[in-house]
């Protein structure tokens, strides 16, 4: 039987696990880089003179690299220097002073001081955290969703069931296909009710299904709570088509 049930959950969880996990370490090696960088740099103030490649009242200074978003004027061993950030904050402006980090083997690489330093870290970590936290919420769910269908199965009343429909689960698209849950009644004896179930969500052909008995495992205590057995439906077709003649 083609079963979805948790399985899509389960990789969900696994992809965004590992894409955090990517992220969180890519946001520690830019901050030891960044803590390197630092460690080797000379602490100075610079002058916002320019954003957008934009820059006013920069003549007569050594120009560096401008690409960045936010060009700055600096001061460094009695030499005037222009170079660039790749960043640029909402405080910002021309004009403002702000403190800057200047490498020592290289002049015109500069870094904002401060929290503006460890930006991409930070978020690269932030991000990374978030999904290592969406992927764990899968997981766990998934956990709790087997831990629940073990109980059942071991503590739960076996009943069986007939198959009498379907519906499409339109909530879940995989290749243009939405997958079907079972319709099931069970008729019980003792109270001469009939009781509906449901299953979780499979990939068979529903005219194949039509009839065939389904093993369901109820709670006790709350009989609203259930696991129909998809796997049983497939063991009881390979019964049925046993030849020996």
């Amino acid at each position: 039987m083609k079963r979805s049930g948790t399985l899509a959950q389960r990789i969900i969880g696994i992809i965004f696990t590992a894409l955090g996990l990517i992220f969180v370490l890519i946001g520690l090696g830019l901050f030891a880089h960044e803590q390197y960088f630092k460690e080797y740099a000379k602490l100075t103030q610079g002058i916002i003179v320019g954003k957008n490649f934009q820059t006013e009242n920069v003549s007569d200074v050594q120009l560096g690299d401008l690409d960045g978003a936010t060009v700055v004027q600096y001061m460094l061993d009695g030499e005037q220097y222009v170079s660039s950030v790749s960043m640029e904050s909402s405080s910002w402006h021309v004009g403002k002073q702000i403190d800057i980090y200047v490498s020592n083997a290289n002049p015109y690489e500069i870094r904002p001081a401060g929290l503006e330093l460890h930006f991409m870290s930070l978020l690269f970590a932030g991000l990374g955290t978030s999904f290592v936290l969406i992927g764990c919420g899968f997981l766990i769910y998934c956990v709790v969703v087997r831990k629940r269908i073990q109980r059942l199965v071991k503590e739960g009343r076996k009943i069986e069931a007939t198959i009498t429909g379907y519906r499409v689960n339109r909530n879940v698209r995989v290749n243009g296909r939405c997958p079907i849950q079972l319709q099931c009644e069970y008729q019980d004896l003792l109270t001469e009710q009939k009781v509906l179930y449901r299953s979780g969500n499979c990939w068979e052909e529903p005219q194949h299904l039509q009839n065939q008995q389904v093993t369901i495992y109820v709670d006790y205590n709350y009989p609203n709570k259930y696991y129909v057995d998809l796997d049983s439906i497939q063991q009881e077709r390979d019964m049925q088509v046993l030849d020996y003649r």
